[in-house]
């Protein structure tokens, strides 16, 4: 999903089994486009366009009613232009989501990942994320067990749950 090739397997794969180069946060053409949208609407005051053209369509063919809604439109897509994750967490972020649980307890027990400890298959701290990736995590957890950190890549789980 998106251009990772700056950083290694290991920097690529957080701390709780995930792909960091699946994610559509992380480097991706989607969030890229949308502030290069944003940036464009703004240099170019399209807004003002639309104020404008709205006044004089109203009830004729190239009616755009429809931009009524542009302010909404745009604050959607700048709230898309701010999920971008341009450093996995293993290379200095935060996390997907801030203060990561499971980070923070990867951390606590001086682990590389969930995968060197002995209650994953039990664990709880990465229950948030299942709506969004599934089973993933614990796939590519027992994937990284077998193959190692450097090697476990290409034998991954499917990166969301509705894939």
């Amino acid at each position: 999903m998106s251009d990772s090739k700056q950083y290694s397997s290991k920097d690529l794969t957080a701390c709780c089994g995930y792909y960091c180069g699946d994610c559509y946060r992380f480097q991706n053409k989607i969030m890229t486009l949308a502030g290069k949208l944003a940036r464009e609407i703004e240099n170019s005051e399209f807004d003002q366009y639309v104020r404008m053209k709205h006044k004089i369509t109203a009830g004729n063919i190239h009616d755009i009613s429809s931009y009524d809604q542009f302010k909404t439109f745009l604050s959607v897509i700048e709230n898309i232009t701010r999920q971008e994750c341009k450093t996995p967490c293993r290379a200095g972020s935060d996390g997907c989501e801030g203060a990561c649980p499971v980070k923070i307890c990867v951390a606590g027990r001086e682990l590389e990942g969930c995968w060197e400890c002995d209650e994953f298959e039990s664990c709880v701290k990465a229950d948030f994320l299942k709506p969004i990736w599934g089973k993933a995590l614990s796939q590519n957890i027992k994937q990284i067990k077998k193959h190692g950190i450097d090697s476990w890549i290409p034998f991954r789980g499917k990166p969301y749950a509705w894939l």
